[in-house]
This record gives structure tokens, sequence and C-alpha cells, in this order.
């Protein structure tokens, strides 16, 4: 008897780590045969660039219908606070550039989500905050200079913790975990994590700075610099 009351407990404690994720579907209607939006990676998007089997419009097309779907739909991960109106336009910009002299950059239409604190000229920046929900800043911030250079497209600007604190904030309510929404999506950078786990985009944007990582909990591999290489410019 206590054996098999084991087996159960043990059976359900597993259980509640192994739910199908709610962000974690199909591809979207529209998906050119044999492309995978899911877990995309910069090698694969430009792969299917190269071979012409998707375009650049399509691409970012997609993955904004993603958004539509999961973030204030659906499940409602709330991970998004503005989605970037120029994307579409920016990503038939490449298409053009691309298929008269080929990839602009290094990041050639990479579809890119960024943590709200990192200053856009063409996009509210909030720091999460009701206070700042119209603040456009003057100049885009040194990593979003070069992402553009580089070819990649900014889809939107991700929720953050209120002035970078847990994952709360004011100018939009809480970030929940794709895996789980009942669950949190830990950190001020929640929502770049639950952004890049439910397939918003392919790479994410976010910063650290109380040194607790969203990526443990959001099953995201992250690229962490020392803080003594970075420029306080980057994000601002």
């Amino acid at each position: 008897m206590l054996r098999s009351l084991g087996t159960i407990v043990v059976a359900a404690f597993l259980a509640s780590f192994t739910r199908p994720a709610v962000a974690q579907g199909s591809d979207p209607v529209g998906t050119p045969a044999g492309f995978h939006l899911l877990e995309a990676t910069i090698d694969s998007v430009q792969a299917a660039l190269r071979s012409g089997q998707i375009s650049c419009r399509t691409l970012v097309g997609l993955y904004l219908k993603r958004i539509e779907a999961y973030d204030k739909l659906g499940p409602s991960l709330n991970a998004v606070q503005n989605i970037n109106s120029q994307a579409l336009a920016e990503a038939e910009r490449l298409d053009a550039g691309f298929n008269s002299s080929g990839p602009v950059g290094s990041l050639h239409c990479v579809p890119v989500l960024l943590k709200d604190q990192v200053e856009t000229s063409d996009m509210p920046t909030t720091y999460g905050s009701l206070v700042f929900k119209d603040f456009i800043p003057r100049r885009d911030a040194t990593i979003v200079s070069k992402l553009k250079q580089a070819g990649a497209v900014i889809v939107g600007k991700t929720n953050m913790g209120e002035f970078a604190a847990r994952y709360v904030g004011s100018a939009f309510g809480t970030i929940r975990n794709p895996y789980d929404p009942r669950r949190n999506p830990s950190g001020s950078s929640g929502g770049t994590g639950a952004g890049i786990a439910a397939n918003y985009a392919v790479v994410g944007i976010g910063e650290d700075t109380g040194g607790q990582s969203a990526a443990r909990l959001l099953s995201v591999a992250w690229l962490v610099s020392d803080r003594a290489c970075l420029s306080s410019a980057a994000s601002e």
C-alpha cells in the first residue's frame, strides 16, 4: 500500500514538470512546407532565405501571427509590450536588398525581441512603468543600431519587471511562463525569455540587473557578457 501510494505521489510530481507547453503548438498556417518556425535558429532561418524557401516578409509575418495568437489571446502570456509597426515594411526592404545584392549583414532578417529598457527611437521604452508608457527616446541604443546595421528585424519590445524588479509592472500587469501560465517567468527579463520560449522571435535581448536570470525557468539559452566589457551606452 505504501509503495503504491509512493508511486502515485512520484508520478504526480513528475507530471507537474512534464505538462505540455501551452505555447508550443504546430507551425502557424502559411508556414512554407519543410520550414519549421518553432525553435528556428539563425542558421536555419538564413538557410531558408538563401534557398528561396521563405521570404523575409513571410518569416516576420509568421512571428507576428504567433504573438497575436498567444500573447493577448489564448494563454495570454503578456510577454510583449509593443509591436514594431514597421516590421513588415523593414522585412520587405530586406527582401528587395537580398534580391538585388545579397544579405545586408550577418543577421539578415533575423527577428529580434528587445527588453523594454533598451532604447528605441521608433517605439516607446517604458521600463515596465505606466509613467513612461508614451516615452519615445530620441535615439536608438548602441545595441539596437548594431542589430539594424547587421540586418536584424526588431519585431517588438518585451515586458519587464517595473524598473527591473521581478516580472510585474504597472505598464502591463504580469508576465506568464509559456510552459505553464500559472507559473512566473522569473526575473525582469521574463518578457524576453517568455517571448523566445514561445517562439515569438529567433533572438531576444535581455539585461541582468540583480543576478536573477529568467533562463533557468524558461529553458532558453542565454549568452551573458561580463559587465566590465559593456558600455553603459549599450542600452541607453
